[in-house]
């Protein structure tokens, strides 16, 4: 009973071992798989230009999640507002599924958005800056890639930001109303 209660223990100790090393491990050997393929779906499937200084890959940022953090971003807004900044600060974190890192889809599904500025815009025809999704049309994975990035929001968290809102669509004199929180 004692040797069997010692196999257990050891069984279990090197499983927990294991599980912490796959923790530390994970984050160096996919940083650049999975920063490349957010990279690629943000060119891929939202009309605004997403820039970053650099990514970091960690599950310690959003513990359990598997977090990819972009550092010092800036996001351009959708037409009209190609030039215009929607949103611009010191992170922006994309919580993604780790099971999803296995199979052909890595699925996204919660946003984290820290020291931030915020900046909503409408135009007078009521045309805004954030529709900035372009939808394919086809099912996940299916967009004739090997490997492509699926979004599930299932929520966006925002910390210390600033907002902006400029809607000059609801505005009588067009001068537009102004909401700065």
């Amino acid at each position: 009973m004692k040797k069997l209660a010692v196999r257990i223990l050891k069984f279990l100790a090197i499983t927990a071992t294991a599980f912490v090393a796959i923790l530390f491990l994970l984050p160096v050997l996919f940083p650049g798989k999975i920063a490349a393929s957010i990279r690629q779906w943000a060119n891929q499937s939202i009309t605004g230009e997403l820039n970053f200084s650099k990514a970091r890959l960690s599950f310690f940022k959003h513990f359990p999640t598997l977090t990819l953090t972009l550092h010092d971003f800036s996001l351009k807004g959708s037409a009209p507002f190609e030039k215009d900044t929607l949103l611009s600060g010191d992170e922006m974190s994309f919580g993604i599924k780790l099971n999803s890192l296995f199979g052909s889809t890595i699925e996204v599904d919660e946003f984290y958005i820290h020291k931030a500025l915020v900046q909503v815009l409408v135009d007078k025809k009521g045309k805004a800056n954030y529709n900035i999704y372009r939808s394919t049309g086809k099912p996940p994975g299916q967009s004739g890639d090997t490997k492509s990035t699926d979004l599930k929001i299932k929520g966006i968290y925002f910390t210390d930001c600033r907002l902006k809102y400029h809607d000059q669509s609801h505005s009588h004199d067009h001068r537009g109303r102004r909401l700065q929180l």
